[in-house]
């Protein structure tokens, strides 16, 4: 709402990109003005900072600490390359190749007082680019310039360092204000990070459930129920549903509504499936873990981003995925963010899909970094479900394109599961890329029995005693790839009976249904 936005030139950048997204956001532009920020008193430092209280004047130093400040100051007479060149040139409002603090606090503090004047060696100066010009021909020396630097800033501090000694109410202030700085400003080795409650009593088995999409693919919620199913007796499982992070890369248009019921769907689908699973999994909603601590959440991630480099996120991200925007910087970093809350005090592991691999080690690298132990990473590989090789790619890439024809949708009814599995690739003999044969795989336990229903002219019905049994007789030829589908088929049926015996699921399905 504001008319004009004023800031240091250091927050330039980010200013002008606020004002850009104004018109995006429906909101006047303000007017952006940039002050100029004071160079740090020491070599290299392109202005002060608070963690170092040598590289700036304080309103409440004594005298004897203004003196040392401006003795030690960094004071050249000529441009020094090193110096210059470790400098962000946005960070100056105008070129200036000297950087020299002493004029700078010569020019911005004592020369921006109407009507100043500078006296040096005798003579009387109205203008800095007059003294400027005298210090570096030498008629200025480093000691004059900085005696009457100490002796004019002093000068300036006196009234003020009167009134906080003789004003009870500004004497109490600055002693609350120098006890905070002796408290906060002195470097903590404590981590920064959300912690959340219930996950210190035993390891942690973490699954990341994958971000929200058009379609609601049975395979995505098989794959999540299957990593849950992995984790150890004695551990607490995990489901942890990203949905802010799933806003930040702009998830479903980054309609919180739909990202919300994408994942209510989801969660109802595995509970339908593996109720008994599902009841020892401790669900967490990533939005309403931030919001139980959201400056610890943010610390930590802005503390990973201060920790490793862009080159570090390009390669943490999937295969198929470029760094292109922003919000993947901030998807990235989010998910440090959660993976450091999941940290519990018995361990963590993290339990990938193959595409994410990359990430959960680059967390659990930074985990490290950070002095904690680093989560084990046990990325599950498994073959793709898609029911149609993906144009140059192999079967185990993800191939997850929003075509549902290609997919298994929770919204499909059995005549389109019919449909679509007596279309899939099926190579007689292959088991090694075999859509229907990975169907049953994901669906079925290795040990189970499967029945296959044929005609009497065709052998007539065959019970195999598990899976390997029925994949070895689709590789010698025996078991005919039609027959193999219609295995499948009913296999399916089977499991779309049980996710619709649940109510809330089908009444999510329908409404989503509805919707599209």
């Amino acid at each position: 709402e504001a008319d004009i936005c004023q800031l240091g030139v250091d927050q330039r950048k980010v200013n002008m990109l606020a004002r850009d997204y104004c018109d995006w956001a429906g909101r006047r532009k303000p007017v952006v003005l940039s002050h100029h920020m004071l160079y740090g008193l020491k070599a290299g430092q392109p202005k002060m900072s608070k963690s170092d209280p040598d590289s700036a004047i304080f309103m409440e130093d004594t005298p004897e600490d203004v003196e040392r400040k401006i003795r030690n100051a960094y004071c050249p007479a000529v441009p020094e390359e090193a110096v210059a060149g470790a400098h962000d040139e946005e960070m100056h409002l105008v070129r200036d190749d000297l950087m020299n603090p002493c004029l700078d606090y010569l020019k911005h503090i004592l020369f921006s007082r109407e009507g100043y004047t500078f006296s040096a060696g005798g003579k009387v100066y109205t203008e800095f680019e007059d003294v400027k010009q005298a210090f570096v021909s030498g008629a200025v020396t480093e000691e004059l310039l900085k005696d009457r630097l100490i002796e004019e800033i002093n000068s300036l501090l006196e009234p003020v360092r009167k009134h906080f000694q003789d004003d009870p109410t500004a004497k109490e202030l600055l002693s609350k204000v120098r006890q905070w700085k002796k408290e906060n400003l002195t470097a903590s080795s404590a981590l920064t990070r959300l912690r959340l409650r219930g996950l210190d009593a035993s390891p942690v088995f973490a699954v990341f459930a994958p971000m929200p999409r058009e379609d609601l693919q049975l395979g995505m919620v098989l794959d999540v129920l299957r990593r849950l199913q992995l984790a150890p007796q004695g551990s607490t499982p995990v489901l942890w549903f990203g949905d802010w992070s799933a806003l930040a890369v702009g998830c479903l248009g980054a309609s919180q509504a739909c990202i919300k019921e994408f994942y209510e769907s989801f969660l109802l689908a595995l509970q339908a499936l593996a109720p008994e699973t599902m009841q020892r999994v401790h669900v967490c909603w990533q939005g309403q873990a931030i919001l139980s601590d959201p400056s610890a959440y943010w610390i930590s991630v802005i503390n990973a981003g201060r920790r490793c480099s862009l080159e570090q996120i390009r390669a943490a991200l999937p295969a198929d995925e470029t760094l292109e925007y922003a919000s993947q910087v901030i998807f990235t970093l989010m998910h440090v963010g959660d993976v450091l809350a999941l940290a519990g005090a018995e361990g963590l592991t993290l339990c990938s899909c193959e595409r994410d691999a990359s990430l959960d080690d680059f967390a659990a690298q930074l985990c490290t970094d950070f002095g904690l132990a680093s989560p084990a990473v046990k990325p599950l590989y498994s073959q793709s479900l898609r029911l149609q090789p993906q144009a140059g790619a192999g079967w185990n890439s993800d191939g997850s394109g929003r075509d549902g024809r290609l997919h298994i949708l929770l919204t499909d009814s059995d005549a389109e599961i019919a449909k679509k599995i007596r279309k899939a690739f099926c190579e007689p003999g292959n088991v090694a890329s075999n859509p229907p044969l990975a169907w049953l795989r994901a669906l079925l336990p290795t040990q189970q029995h499967v029945e296959v229903r044929r005609a009497s002219e065709h052998g007539g019905d065959i019970v195999y005693p598990d899976l390997a049994a029925l994949e070895a007789a689709f590789a010698l030829g025996s078991l005919h790839p039609g027959d193999l589908k219609e295995a499948v088929v009913r296999t399916l049926a089977d499991a779309r009976r049980r996710l619709h015996s649940s109510e809330p699921l089908r009444a999510a399905l329908a409404h989503r249904a509805d919707q599209r």
